[in-house]
């Protein structure tokens, strides 16, 4: 199951703040947390070199996370 991506729009550049659902969130939430359709803003710190994909860096929690979108 692919992310649902919040924001596409004109392509991204590095250092741009990029709003989703992480996949992480999908299952369900036993014992408490986050809800599941809860979203995130991150940071783009990748761009492929030929434009296939990018990363996000998020924190959640007090951890980071990384998570990587398909152009």
């Amino acid at each position: 199951m692919y992310t649902k991506i919040i924001n596409p729009g004109p392509p991204v550049e590095l250092g741009d703040k990029y709003r989703f659902k992480p996949s992480a969130f999908t299952n369900e939430n036993p014992g408490g947390g986050r809800p599941k359709n809860s979203q995130v803003t991150g940071r783009v710190i990748y761009i492929h070199a030929t434009h296939r994909f990018f990363t996000v860096e998020y924190e959640v929690d007090g951890h980071r996370l990384r998570e990587n979108f398909k152009y």
